[in-house]
């Protein structure tokens, strides 16, 4: 038996699809960077806004907060740098959710630590711990890389000169707001003055 080893005709493919492919995972590595800790510094700062006076408010303000940050996120990031790695970020972080769901077999109820509603005996209690550190990353992960995925359609469709606001357009809209404004004071200014 002869075994025959043919070369590539390209000495240089290896490596370079090698490169390609680190480069890849290391801008999937920063997108979920982005995802996770973007959503929660932006979440942050609206604290003073929300404040929700029970567990589950504070439930429901980290879902959609969460859900609605990382969207807009992942649209936007995908709108400035252009590359198809922001839409799986999601990813690693489902593995991540799998391995929790994993541990979770044998403490209690999976779909209470899962869904937060273990979270009833407080924010410490373990099994709520495991939806801070299982669940939340993949629901911001997931809806980055949806929102990622959206502009990615939204681009490609439309092209991405469609999307941006010209100069004139933004003199269009400011003029409009002052118009809008200065209708408004009138208006207050009348509504007092009678």
């Amino acid at each position: 038996m002869i075994l025959v080893v043919s070369l590539p005709d390209d000495p240089y493919a290896f490596p370079r699809n090698l490169l390609r492919g680190l480069k890849f995972c290391g801008l999937v590595a920063v997108h979920i960077v982005i995802a996770l800790l973007g959503t929660a510094i932006l979440e942050s700062s609206l604290h003073r806004i929300f404040r929700p006076n029970s567990i589950a408010t504070v439930l429901w303000k980290e879902l959609i907060l969460s859900a609605t940050i990382a969207f807009g996120l992942g649209f936007s990031v995908q709108r400035l740098w252009q590359n198809t790695a922001a839409k799986w970020a999601w990813v690693l972080p489902a593995l991540w959710f799998g391995f929790g769901t994993l541990l979770t077999v044998g403490h209690g109820a999976i779909f209470s630590q899962i869904t937060g509603t273990a979270c009833e005996n407080g924010l410490g209690d373990p099994q709520c711990r495991r939806w801070f550190l299982f669940t939340i990353p993949l629901l911001r992960t997931g809806f980055y890389s949806v929102g990622a995925s959206v502009q990615y359609i939204v681009g490609s469709t439309q092209g991405i000169a469609s999307l941006t606001l010209t100069e004139a357009t933004i003199t269009r809209l400011l003029s409009k707001l002052v118009r809008v404004k200065v209708f408004n004071c009138a208006l207050s200014a009348l509504c007092l003055s009678v």
